[in-house]
């Protein structure tokens, strides 16, 4: 290559790179792009005779046909492919696969996401008339996909929208954790058109309010109007995706839904077997007709996927009569989570206290079955059982008989190992 083309090739080299980064480059020759002799251009100190006057320069042998390798003492953040193509009347070049970042890694965005966890919301609901109060506390998740990589690949934080904004206080739907959900997605997507996809995850809290009147013991009692307390551990969840149909948004979305709980800590103290399992020189477990029972149940289950409309007012708030009333063509206008997930929780404390359990997948196969059977919407049940174990103590050191199955009644709580049993109940 003459001198002039090494100086061209040099200056590209100064617009596009700056000291530090690592550069790799193939050079290809001829009218028409075939590859030709390669050179290795080298780093070092580039002279006033090679054209410069000090610094960081590069230099170049013919005949080495090894790829093209230049390591600046710095490192620059980013990671970026670029082609670009040159010519000159003697010596026809392309530089091309320009590829330049920090730690040399040779990778691409594949997939992105972003938002916000762990957002505390309260809110009370105040009917004027009835001065009845309604309380819901969440614990929400958001978060959205779409034309965001150039804030991971440029540092351009213009594409990111603050998660953290949510609707609690406008949203009409706020007392009913899956509409809620699903008016946030909606609204997101709507109001961005650069998102194309939104995940909602709504944690509930149990509030429950206290009797009064005849007592909170009576089956005369009344909820009291604005008085509450926390009548258990679990909560109850609601997980939401949503994905724009279009990028105008015109052809509105497809929204999957999935409810269900998780930390409920059940226990019963007769009424389990666990017998005839396999054994091999391996087993220490023995073989028992009468044991605990005691599992945390997580429970999920998921709907037939349905099509929102976006909405379409100015703010993009609006998500009533399109998604909810029949006569508009909505598809939620049936959608009560609240009642599958009130009934798929009394289904599983029923079928856990009543059952005599052959084992803990026994059992909960039919939790799934009896939760499918009686919520026609629901299409999947998913339990996943950890065996809390309760080992008997042996106090024969004491003359007493605390090992037979139907006698004991001295316990020790283990928490680990334990066993896990987890099963996905589909609809035919």
């Amino acid at each position: 290559m003459r001198a002039d083309g090494d100086v061209r090739l040099y200056r590209l080299f100064e617009d596009f790179a700056s000291d530090g980064e690592v550069i790799f480059y193939r050079l290809l020759g001829g009218d028409d792009g075939e590859e030709v002799e390669a050179n290795r251009w080298r780093v070092g100190p580039r002279s006033k005779r090679r054209g410069g006057g000090g610094g960081v320069g590069w230099w170049g042998r013919r005949g080495d046909t090894r790829p093209a390798v230049f390591v600046f003492p710095t490192a620059t953040f980013s990671l970026k492919l670029r082609e670009f193509r040159g010519a000159d009347d003697d010596y026809p070049f392309a530089l091309r696969y320009v590829y330049y970042g920090r730690n040399w890694k040779l990778g691409v965005l594949a997939t992105a996401r972003y938002g916000k966890d762990k957002v505390r919301v309260f809110r009370v609901v105040r009917d004027p008339e009835s001065k009845v109060h309604d309380v819901v506390e969440y614990n929400v998740t958001v978060l959205v996909e779409g034309a965001i990589e150039t804030s991971y690949t440029q540092s351009d934080n213009s594409v990111i929208v603050a998660t953290d904004s949510n609707l609690a206080k406008v949203s009409p739907h706020v007392l009913d954790p899956a509409r809620f959900a699903l008016h946030l997605a909606a609204h997101l997507l709507a109001r961005y058109a650069h998102l194309d996809k939104a995940w909602v995850t709504v944690e509930q809290l149990r509030w429950a309010r206290i009797g009064t009147g005849a007592g909170p013991a009576s089956s005369d009692a009344v909820g009291h109007k604005h008085a509450f307390w926390r009548d258990g551990a679990d909560k109850r969840f609601v997980d939401v995706e949503v994905t724009r149909k279009s990028d105008d948004g015109n052809d509105g979305a497809v929204a999957r839904v999935a409810g269900g709980l998780k930390d409920l800590l059940v226990l019963k103290s007769t009424g389990s077997a666990f017998e005839n399992f396999v054994r091999d020189e391996y087993t220490t477990l023995g073989e028992v007709n009468d044991r605990i029972f005691s599992t945390s149940v997580d429970l999920r289950y998921t709907y037939e996927e349905v099509d929102l409309r976006l909405p379409r007012d100015e703010k993009r708030l609006d998500f009533g009569e399109q998604n909810l009333n029949e006569n508009e063509g909505g598809q939620l206008y049936t959608w009560e989570d609240a009642k599958v997930g009130a009934l798929a929780r009394e289904i599983t404390l029923d079928v856990f206290a009543n059952d005599e359990s052959a084992s803990v997948q026994a059992t909960l196969y039919k939790m799934g079955q009896r939760v499918l059977a009686e919520n026609a919407g629901v299409k999947t049940v998913e339990y996943t059982l950890p065996n809390k174990h309760y080992i008997a103590v042996d106090m024969k050191y004491i003359g007493m008989d605390n090992t037979t199955p139907k006698k004991a009644e001295v316990f020790t709580p283990v928490d680990a190992p334990s066993g896990l049993i987890s099963a996905t109940i589909s609809r035919r």
